[in-house]
């Protein structure tokens, strides 16, 4: 019997814009931007990823628009 499998990525960052909150087919859904520090390169070299994030969980989605 094959193993279910789960990915998961644990991210430590900055909400970098408000969660626009959308709904569809009945459900609320929210999106949002998420930068990530990925270090110095150098003296002053910074550099950050990007990501665009979306909560479909109800629970979670009124925990982070609180915060």
């Amino acid at each position: 019997m094959p193993a279910k499998s789960l990915n998961q990525v644990n991210l430590i960052g900055n909400m970098c814009s408000a969660i626009q909150v959308k709904q569809t087919k009945g459900k609320y859904y929210g999106r949002f931007a998420f930068a990530v520090d990925r270090g110095y390169k150098g003296d002053d070299d910074h550099a950050s990823d990007f990501f665009q994030c979306s909560i479909w969980n109800e629970f979670l989605l009124k925990k982070a628009r609180t915060y």
